[in-house]
């Protein structure tokens, strides 16, 4: 506390990296001070500053071999480690603004200005056989700055009997993003072809002139719109409209094409709540939304995307929640998840790639509580298909979606043997996937075991050690391209104190 009406805080984070991936390592340091000032009764006025430091290794994973990941190397870093890093700098600046008007009226008004400069250079396998490996790189720099303005105006208000809390607000930004790329070579090579190894002999490798430069520049302007209306003392109705412009405007200065794309498409969502009892509850939702063909960075158009209508997105979901008791609650889900005019990863390169409409389909169950007062559960079971729905050039229809695991089941158990006391056992088990859309390459299923120990040393002092992977199953979560697949953690712990002061 500065006074009665001003106060400061600092929230700071440092971590470092490690893994069992060799050459591994890097850090993140992150400082957000800010402070509070109240300018009168119902009026707050918060300012903060935030500093982020990312430095890491960059690693693409392990190729694969005859359809699945390759096996026996899941430490040996397919890369070059002089040049595999990556760095993140940002910094970002809030002022947010908060009035009560009365005790039914607020709004807020929020302005943010970042800054980021990114750098990220890798030399990643892009296949192998039983006796080699082909690799190749990149390098790629980003410098960007972006304004965003966003304000809101929250109502609760009665109308016809029925109580409706509104909200109605906005949301104006401007981004402007300087892009470079190079290539790495091997000798006068972009590719090279070495022996298979635990660690990989690669020739003297860097990275060339520029090969790729562009400067985007996007303009987004939003409204949008809620309204919660309770009809009565068991039913909720959610209807929300949200109009959003976007204005991305992007030079190649390599080859000089240049070209603007506008959007401006309507998002409707909305929702019914119902709850029978005070213990259970339905709800019904129904959203939409879309995404400029230029992707989430809003990067460089070219002469296929800045054609290309915007990838759209319909979501659909039911579910329930029931609380069995008043520590033990059971949620269930089911939900269709639509997407029209999309782009997937393309096997090889990355690079995104047209895929048409697709469909994915799920449901999941959940129960979390108390099961007797010396045991905690947490149970979670998912089931979900999705498939390719039109046939492009990427994919015929009928494929089935890239990382979408038919199954997913988590069980984890804390049992309290005395009042400082607890041990806990979980297992986490994920049916098999495709690595990307040509479905050549499947990620094996596993299942995976951990183990906890905590204990109360005081009052105010906790003491934790969990041990994941306990039988150092070999397994692969996740990939980015065929060739480019995560490994999972082997057997390894964590030990972790919390001090209450």
């Amino acid at each position: 506390m500065l006074s009665d009406n001003a106060a400061v805080r600092l929230n700071a984070t440092w971590e470092d990296f490690a893994s069992h991936r060799d050459f591994y390592s890097g850090h993140f340091l992150g400082l957000n001070p800010s402070i509070g000032v109240k300018l009168g009764e119902a009026t707050r006025l918060t300012a903060s500053y935030e500093y982020a430091e990312d430095r890491r290794t960059t690693d693409r994973g392990v190729p694969s071999l005859g359809g699945l990941p390759l096996k026996g190397f899941d430490d040996s870093f397919f890369g070059v480690p002089a040049l595999n890093r990556s760095e993140v700098t940002a910094h970002i600046a809030r002022l947010r603004l908060d009035h009560e008007f009365t005790n039914e009226l607020k709004a807020d008004l929020t302005a943010q200005y970042a800054s980021y400069d990114k750098y990220y250079g890798n030399v990643y396998p892009r296949g192998a056989t039983a006796t080699t490996v082909e690799l190749e790189g990149y390098s790629a720099a980003t410098m960007r700055t972006n304004w965003v303005v966003q304000g809101n105006l929250v109502w609760k208000t009665e109308t016809l009997g029925l109580p409706h809390q509104l909200l109605a607000g906005f949301e104006a930004g401007e981004q402007d993003t300087d892009s470079l790329r190079s290539e790495a070579f091997f000798g006068t090579a972009t590719r090279v072809t070495v022996p298979l190894a635990q660690v990989l002999a690669v020739p003297a490798a860097s990275f060339g002139p520029i090969s790729r430069s562009s400067r985007s520049d996007v303009r987004t302007l939003s409204a949008y719109v809620q309204d919660q209306i309770d009809l009565g003392d068991h039913v909720k109705l959610v209807a929300g409209l949200r109009y959003d412009s976007f204005r991305i405007t992007s030079t190649n200065r390599i080859s000089g094409f240049g070209a603007t794309r506008e959007d401006g498409k309507w998002s409707p969502r909305l929702g019914l709540i119902v709850k029978p009892r005070e213990n259970l509850s339905f709800y019904a939702s129904y959203a939409k939304s879309f995404l400029p063909q230029s992707g989430d960075q809003f990067t460089v158009l070219d002469a296929t995307t800045a054609t290309l209508a915007p990838e759209e997105f319909r979501n659909l979901e039911l579910g329930a929640k029931w609380d069995v008791t008043d520590r033990l609650a059971l949620t269930a889900a089911l939900y269709q998840l639509d997407r029209n005019n999309t782009r997937a990863t393309d096997p090889v390169t990355g690079n995104a790639v047209l895929s048409g409409s697709s469909r994915a389909r799920g449901f999941e169950l959940a129960l979390v509580g108390q099961l007797a007062p010396q045991l905690q559960v947490t149970l979670g079971y998912a089931r979900q298909d999705g498939e390719i729905r039109s046939t492009t050039t990427a994919a015929p229809a009928g494929r089935p979606l890239a990382q979408l695991p038919r199954h997913q089941a988590s069980a984890f158990a804390r049992y309290n043997l005395t009042g400082k006391l607890g041990v806990a056992l979980g297992v986490l088990h994920q049916s098999s996937q495709f690595a990307t859309i040509s479905n050549a390459v499947r990620l094996p299923a596993f299942t995976r075991l951990d183990v906890a120990v905590f204990y109360d040393l005081s009052d105010r002092v906790a003491l934790q050690v969990n041990v994941e992977n306990l039988t150092d199953a070999d397994y692969f979560p996740s990939a980015h391209t065929d060739n480019n697949i995560t490994t999972g953690k082997p057997l390894n712990a964590r030990l972790t104190l919390r001090v209450k002061l």
